[in-house]
C-alpha cells in the first residue's frame, strides 16, 4: 500500500502533529509513506522520520487575499501534486481540503481514494465561523452535497460520526471512529502524590470555549472557600471581559490568569480538577491529557468529546445542568480520586493503542476500494 498524507501545516498542534505520528508509523510497518503539507507557519517544526521528507506547497494566508488567497493557492497547487503523482491512496486531514482534494479528484478524473479525517463539529463550525445566515446556508449546503463524495471517513469521536451520518448524509459504513492520540509524555510523567486545592482550566479564551459560564458557575464556590483557586491557561479576546467578571464577582485574587504555555503539565498535574464548559467540542483532548496526569475532570456535556471521555465517579463528573456543574464542583472539591486509576481511564488513547487502530482503517479502507477495483 502506497499512502499519501496531505495535512494543513506541519507543526506540533493537534492534526498536524497526529498526521506525523499517523506518517512515521506506517512508515515503521514498511508501508511506502508521502506526505504533503499545504502551507503555515511551521514548516520547520516537525516530528517527522528522516526518512519521509515532506512535499511542502508553501500556501500562506499573507498579501491582500489572505485566507483567500491561501485558499485558491491550495487549490492550484493540490490539483499540480495529484496531477503529477496520481495517487492511488490518499489520507487528508480536515474537511476543507479533504472536500477540495475529492473534488480536484473528480475534475482531473483521477482515480484517487481520498479518506478523509474530521476533527471538528461541523453544523457548530458553521455558526461560529459565519455571520451572516445566507453564507451558513451557502456552507451547509456545499458540505452536504461534497462530503457524501468522499470515498471514506474518519472521524476523532462517536460525537462527530453521528452529526455526519445523520446531518450530512455520509454513509456509515464508510465512516470510522479512531481517536485521538495523547502524547507519551503525559503517561510518562510521575503521578501527583496528593492533589491541592485549585482548579485548572486549559483552552483558548473565546465563546467556544465558554470561559464566562466557567467562572460564573465557579464564583460562589470560590466565595465560599477563599483558600481555593482557579488557574485559566490559555490566552484570547475574552480575557479583558473576564477580568472585569471576576472583579464583579469579587474573585480577583483566587482566579489566576496564566496565559498560553508551551506544556500545560505543571499547570494541570496535582490540581483538584481540570473544568470545561465548552459550547461544542471535537474531541476535548485537554480532557484526557489531564486524566493521563491522574487529575480528575468535570465537564458541561456538550456536543461530542466529553461524554465518551469522563466516566462519571470514575476519573470525574459529567454536568448535564449549570446547577449540576456547581453540584459536582463541591462533590470533586472533597472526593478522593486515585491518580492512577484517573490515568488508567484513558489507557485506550495511548499513541500506540490509537497508531494501530489508525493502521488497521487504513488498511480496511485500502483492500476494500482498491483491492475491490483492481480485483
Amino acid at each position: 500500500m502506497k499512502l499519501h498524507i496531505l495535512t494543513h501545516e506541519l507543526n506540533l498542534s493537534g492534526a498536524p502533529r497526529t498526521a506525523q505520528e499517523v506518517a512515521n508509523y506506517m512508515h515503521s510497518k514498511g508501508y511506502e509513506t508521502h506526505v504533503v503539507i499545504v502551507g503555515g507557519a511551521g514548516e520547520i517544526n516537525s516530528i517527522l522520520n528522516d526518512e519521509i521528507q515532506p512535499t511542502l506547497l508553501k500556501c500562506h494566508k499573507k498579501g491582500k487575499l489572505k485566507t483567500i488567497g491561501y485558499i485558491l493557492g491550495s487549490i492550484i497547487r493540490i490539483g499540480k501534486y495529484l496531477k503529477t503523482e496520481k495517487p492511488e491512496f490518499m489520507m487528508t486531514w480536515g474537511k476543507e481540503f479533504t472536500l477540495i482534494t475529492t473534488l480536484l479528484c473528480k475534475v482531473l478524473r483521477l482515480n484517487t481514494v481520498v479518506v478523509g479525517v474530521n476533527v471538528n463539529m461541523i453544523e457548530h463550525h458553521i455558526q461560529t465561523g459565519t455571520k451572516k445566515r445566507f453564507m451558513k446556508y451557502i456552507k451547509r449546503q456545499i458540505y452536504k452535497t461534497c462530503m457524501p463524495m468522499t470515498e471514506a471517513w474518519i472521524a476523532q469521536s462517536e460525537g462527530l460520526v453521528d452529526e455526519m451520518h445523520h446531518g450530512f448524509k455520509i454513509n456509515k459504513n464508510n465512516l470510522k471512529v479512531v481517536y485521538p492520540a495523547i502524547q507519551k509524555m503525559f503517561y510518562e510523567a510521575p503521578l501527583p502524590v496528593k492533589y491541592n486545592k485549585s482548579f485548572v482550566f486549559v483552552g483558548r479564551l473565546v465563546d467556544q470555549k465558554d470561559p464566562e459560564r466557567l467562572i460564573k458557575n465557579c464564583a460562589k464556590f470560590l466565595s465560599e472557600n477563599k483558600e481555593w483557586t482557579l488557574e485559566l491557561v490559555g490566552e484570547g479576546y475574552l480575557q479583558d471581559k473576564l477580568e472585569t467578571l471576576c472583579k464583579k464577582l469579587n474573585i480577583t485574587e483566587q482566579v489566576k490568569f496564566i496565559g498560553a504555555v508551551n506544556d500545560i503539565t505543571p499547570h494541570v498535574k496535582g490540581k483538584k480538577a481540570l473544568l470545561l464548559t465548552s459550547r461544542f467540542e471535537g474531541f476535548g483532548m485537554v480532557l484526557a491529557e489531564a486524566a493521563a496526569l491522574g487529575t480528575p475532570l468535570l465537564s458541561i456535556n456538550c456536543p461530542s468529546g466529553p461524554s465518551e471521555i469522563i466516566q462519571h465517579g470514575k476519573n470525574g463528573y459529567l454536568a448535564e445542568t449549570d446547577k449540576a456543574f456547581q453540584k459536582f464542583l463541591t462533590q470533586i472539591s472533597k472526593d478522593e480520586f486515585k491518580p492512577s486509576e484517573v490515568r488508567s481511564s484513558v489507557d485506550r488513547f495511548k499513541p500506540d493503542t490509537v497508531l494501530k487502530c489508525y493502521e488497521e482503517t487504513l488498511v480496511g479502507y485500502y483492500k476494500k476500494f482498491i483491492t475491490k477495483e483492481n480485483a
